[in-house]
């Protein structure tokens, strides 16, 4: 379904007043728009996130799934009137977690109206929208630093660089960025709109497409291809192309991630090792130990919880995660691949549900 339609119909009703009327009703918009669902009528859903005020206009998220509940689309959309007149500040909303196996949990919007550093690229006033794989909580969390953690060439986009100084310094509660070294305003040319990867402690954690007001307001229908890393550190559903688009009707823009495909991690496959169900908690030691560049780690947990199991270094900042999912009552193993990193002591912390427990394990090169 072309993104027009899905536009039209997931507004059908709502956003047909004058946008004056709609300026006065935001509030009541609020309050109704908090997370529903639309049935497109060939069995495809969206569902919506919450929606915010944004300057004269609004800003909320949606989510639209196939038959099967794999990401079709995951936006941010904008009202025009909130393009016209926005406001400096940060809007933060959670996606609508109806999409199996997406990575997206949270988008996160900034309004720069003087632009940020480096200025000579991107200093006009533009919106960063961010489409986070961590919970807000966890980026909130994120401290101003100089991020040293390898990041592994794989995993890194064919010519994405760090853009300035001092190096792989970590925004605080947004992470470290990463743009194209063919990005159009790195040569002369002006900033219209460009995509950044984030990554914070070495690990991915969003895709952000950067937008002028001045280009939104020439009302672009574009499809732009997002290059891809070699390898990917979580499973799941990653967007080959992102649409910014704008649906007249509505007086909405979309920020859209779609084209989706599934990716293996390379280093988060977890294997269900059978046999009868645990009786208990328990994370075992690594094996071998010392290692490298890899080891294996397993555990047990006796019902179906929710469990991440990551590496930390020996300063307790974290390196990757390698298990993020629910699973099902069972032994369990996972790979470690630590050829990225330098030789010391690591951690590794299994949690699911209550149950927390710490080991170490030794790379040695």
């Amino acid at each position: 379904m072309a993104i027009g339609n899905l536009q039209n119909s997931a507004h059908e009703g709502t956003f047909k007043f004058p946008f004056t009327f709609l300026q006065s009703i935001v509030p009541l918009l609020i309050m109704l728009f908090s997370v529903f669902s639309v049935s497109t009528g060939n069995a495809q859903t969206i569902t919506y996130g919450d929606t915010l005020t944004l300057g004269g206009g609004i800003i909320y998220t949606w989510v639209e799934v196939d038959p099967e509940n794999a990401p079709l689309n995951i936006g941010i959309a904008v009202s025009e009137a909130a393009v016209e007149d926005p406001e400096q500040g940060v809007y933060s909303i959670d996606f609508p977690r109806v999409a199996s196996d997406s990575l997206f949990i949270h988008a996160a919007t900034w309004y720069e109206p003087m632009g940020h550093p480096p200025l000579e690229w991107w200093g006009v006033p533009h919106f960063d929208f961010h489409f986070y794989m961590i919970p807000e909580e966890e980026r909130m969390a994120i401290p101003p630093m100089i991020d040293t953690t390898a990041i592994a060439d794989e995993f890194m986009p064919e010519g994405y660089i760090f853009p300035g100084e001092p190096e792989f310094f970590a925004i605080p509660e947004m992470g470290v960025h990463f743009v194209d070294s063919l990005a159009a305003e790195l040569h002369g040319e002006p900033f219209t709109e460009t995509l950044i990867y984030g990554f914070y402690q070495g690990e991915m954690i969003f895709i952000e497409p950067m937008i002028t007001n001045e280009y939104l307001l020439t009302y672009p229908a574009d499809t732009i291809a997002i290059k891809q890393p070699q390898a990917y550190q979580r499973s799941g559903y990653y967007p080959m192309t992102y649409l910014i688009t704008y649906d007249e009707d509505s007086q909405i823009f979309d920020i859209v991630l779609t084209d989706f495909e599934y990716r293996a991690g390379a280093v988060h496959v977890v294997e269900n090792t059978g046999g009868a169900v645990p009786e208990s908690f328990a994370l075992l030691q690594n094996y071998p130990n010392p290692f490298n560049p890899s080891t294996t780690i397993g555990f047990s947990i006796p019902e179906h919880t929710m469990v991440t199991l990551t590496i930390y270094d020996i300063l307790g900042r974290k390196v990757t995660t390698l298990v993020d999912e629910h699973l099902t009552a069972g032994e369990y193993s996972t790979l470690f691949d630590a050829s990225h990193l330098t030789s010391g002591i690591y951690l590794y912390q299994l949690r699911a549900g209550e149950y927390v427990e710490t080991k170490r394990l030794m790379l040695v090169k």
